[in-house]
């Protein structure tokens, strides 16, 4: 049960009073590994993803970073974002509270035109 909610060996242990090494002994005889484990058997191996227990998510794929460890894709996701929201709100707060390219709409058309390709001595 302790196991199945992702503790460490270490927090097993002092939930249960007893000593790291007692609780390791034991998942060793009944052939059970802690979410911890798994994770650094995994990256030693350097498997790109593993399917793990998220504490916002739940049962969800966890990917390798490249820094090692894992993290949980839906977490890195919105963690994306969030980072994207957060620079957009500065970018448009400093350009004066709104979006530069609905100021200069005309400008815009401008550079389309400019833009287009060159005419070739055939379109003459």
């Amino acid at each position: 049960m302790l196991v199945e909610a992702g503790l460490s060996s270490s927090q097993i242990a002092e939930a249960v009073g007893r000593t790291r090494t007692t609780v390791r002994h034991w998942l060793r005889e009944y052939g059970l590994t802690t979410q911890w484990a798994e994770r650094r058997r995994a990256s030693k191996a350097e498997v790109g993803e593993l399917t793990l227990h998220c504490p916002h998510h739940g049962q969800t794929t966890f990917r390798r970073k490249r820094t090692g460890g894992y993290r949980c894709a839906k977490c890195g996701s919105e963690a994306v974002s969030r980072r994207r929201r957060r620079i957009k709100r500065i970018l448009v707060e400093e350009a004066g509270g709104e979006c530069a390219l609905v100021v200069t709409r005309d400008v815009w058309r401008r550079l389309s035109f400019i833009t287009s390709p060159p005419m070739t001595s055939d379109s003459h």
